[in-house]
């Protein structure tokens, strides 16, 4: 009896672990240690079968965070084997206020008649930093065509580039570029770089713009130069130093478009446009570039970092006179692909025929690991033992500014005689055998290769005249005949497959232009009773299928900065450009961070983005 419910309850758990398993619901935040000042993001998820009905936590219950913005929502469904799956997500927008800890307690939701609970969080407020100039370049502020303009940004709206110090040639170093700007101002709508950083004695190893993921830029509170600022990452390269001494690192323009009109729908620096373009540059900064230390023993070269070094040979025994590959290979810590094969000393019966190079390099974290291979291929010389004595390879450690010296194993090669005398019996024998056989058909006179061509009389019709098939009229006609009439059909066939492609591209194009209206007359008739992220979604949805039309390819997976160059490759002009990126940035922000939406807003978006379709539509057509 026993045994019996002790089975029946341990089906009854394999039956509700599935249910279990299904239902999840966490919560997180985007930063758990902001500064005062800072924002982050408090986002609630749920995965399960079923919707479910969330309940949210008291998140001012800790005094030093408050709410500035939410929930935003979003929602997916999709069906796996058979079942719906339901994807939820809440999140707030919260500001820090006041240094000290903060939490904020689970949420819960119901499924039906299920109670589910999320993970609590917790964070901490802290100082906000102070920013030493003394590491920073400099910087040439904010710069438009509007002098009154420029009186204002002046000081408040820069970009300044920060980067490591005490650098040794070969060694990786890190470069951040950060937009400064003072708190009443704005975030900009869209950012771009005209340059590339570095130099010419530097090699860029990555680089990755932050700006491109549109709303990805994360705002911190500082203390710079005695005023409070807030700042954000918008690039960080990694740059190696080939050379030692005084060297630069090129300034780099940057172009940031900022809105004209704050979110109490005031103007901006009383200017009428809905964005303006300000550049801004920072300055060269110089870079002193220390000289790589001598190792204290000598080896075939020395390069920054840490790893193994290794020979082997493709086969330990090769003829004589035939080729031999010995291998070198360099791998750990560090960036080793701009090394040049090292220069072997002198192997006593080999002698070197070729040297290659290759190898691969990957970033993790701003550490680098790499390898580096080099094949040097002898021949062989002589036969007998040959010996490749151990090699050293210095690895130097800029934080203790030490050498490591790595060592290989000797290697060892057997050269064998060769068999060359033995082929060139066989080859005079074969040369003997065949100069035989041209003497007896010189004798016999039936080779046709020794007839002699001074015995041809004059009028014998047979070997004065040749066959019909070899001369040059009969050859033209069987060849340029067949080739013309290929040529002609090709012509043909790629009219046609061009007229027809260009026929579905036209048809695209008008498709993409009809969806673009069709989604511009949607979000105006749910103006008053769609929710503000289906109203958004329909005017960007309208902006990106009107951009498509008139580049020509699928708005599926087509970002902003992708549509925006190519707009600006075929000369779409700086009016249509801002009204487009002005559409969907707004709906963007208004999507992900949403603030006020209110209907003034609402109408005010959508007669932008009818501005916006109505330039490119005009675009489209010409």
């Amino acid at each position: 009896m026993v045994t019996r419910s002790f089975a029946l309850l341990w089906l009854l758990l394999l039956a509700l672990l599935p249910a279990a398993r299904a239902q999840e619901l966490t919560a997180e935040l985007s930063d758990p240690e902001p500064t005062v000042g800072g924002t982050l993001q408090y986002v609630i998820t749920y995965k399960g079968r079923e919707r479910l009905e969330i309940t949210y936590p008291d998140i001012e219950a800790s005094k030093n965070i408050s709410v500035v913005a939410g929930p935003s929502r979003s929602s997916t469904q999709v069906i796996v084997n058979g079942r719906e799956e339901f994807t939820q997500r809440w999140t707030f927008a919260l500001s820090a206020k006041a240094v000290g800890d903060f939490a904020i307690g689970p949420a819960t939701g119901r499924v039906g008649s299920r109670e589910v609970q999320s993970n609590p969080v917790a964070g901490r407020v802290k100082e906000v930093p102070t920013v030493d100039a003394s590491g920073l370049s400099g910087v040439i502020s904010a710069r438009t065509e509007s002098r009154e303009v420029n009186e204002q940004l002046e000081g408040r709206y820069f970009v300044f580039t920060e980067h490591d110090t005490g650098l040794f040639e070969q060694q990786a170093m890190r470069v951040r570029t950060f937009l400064y700007r003072d708190p009443s101002l704005p975030a900009p709508v869209s950012i771009a770089r005209d340059d590339t950083l570095g130099g010419a004695d530097f090699v860029e190893l990555s680089s990755n713009d932050a700006w491109q993921r549109n709303v990805g830029l994360q705002w911190q509170a500082v203390q710079f130069q005695g005023r409070r600022m807030v700042r954000a990452l918008i690039n960080e390269t990694y740059l190696l130093a080939t050379k030692s001494g005084k060297r630069f690192i090129d300034g780099v323009t940057y172009r940031v478009g900022l809105p004209t009109q704050n979110n109490a729908d005031r103007q901006f620096l009383f200017l009428t446009p809905r964005s303006i373009t300000a550049v801004m540059r920072t300055v060269p900064v110089e870079i002193d570039v220390r000289e790589l230390p001598k190792p204290p023993e000598p080896v075939l070269g020395t390069t920054v970092g840490s790893g193994r070094f290794t020979a082997t040979v493709d086969r330990a025994n090769v003829a004589e006179n035939d080729v031999v590959t010995l291998r070198l290979r360099i791998e750990g810590e560090g960036y080793y692909e701009a090394l040049s094969p090292p220069a072997l000393p002198g192997i006593d019966g080999l002698a070197l025929v070729e040297t290659t190079a290759s190898g691969a390099a990957r970033e993790n974290g701003g550490r680098f690991y790499s390898s580096r291979e080099f094949e040097y291929i002898f021949r062989a010389e002589r036969d007998g033992a040959v010996r490749v004595p151990p090699l050293a390879f210095a690895f130097f450690d800029p934080a203790t500014e030490r050498h490591t010296i790595a060592r290989t194993e000797p290697v060892a090669i057997t050269i064998t005689p060769s068999t060359a005398a033995s082929i060139a019996i066989a080859t005079t024998a074969r040369g003997a055998a065949a100069e035989a056989e041209r003497e007896g058909a010189r004798q016999l006179g039936d080779d046709i290769a020794f007839i002699d061509r001074r015995s041809v009389q004059p009028g014998d019709a047979r070997l004065t005249d040749r066959p019909l098939y070899t001369r040059p009229w009969f050859l033209a006609a069987h060849l340029v005949l067949p080739l013309g009439a290929a040529g002609a059909g090709l012509a043909v066939h790629w009219t046609r497959r061009r007229r027809a492609g260009a026929d579905a591209g036209r048809t695209l194009a008008k498709r993409w232009r009809q969806e673009a209206d069709a989604a511009v007359r949607k979000a105006r008739a749910g103006m008053a009773k769609a929710t503000g992220e289906e109203f958004y979604a329909e005017l960007r949805r309208g902006a990106m299928f009107m951009a498509a039309a008139l580049l020509g390819r699928s708005p599926q997976g087509l970002t902003l900065d992708e549509a925006v160059a190519g707009l600006r490759e075929h000369g779409v002009g700086d009016d249509a450009l801002d009204a487009f990126r002005t559409v969907v940035s707004r709906a963007d922000s208004a999507r992900y961070a949403p603030g006020s939406d209110d209907p003034a807003a609402r109408q005010d978006a959508l007669g932008a983005a009818e501005r916006a379709l109505g330039l490119l539509s005009k675009a489209v057509r010409a």
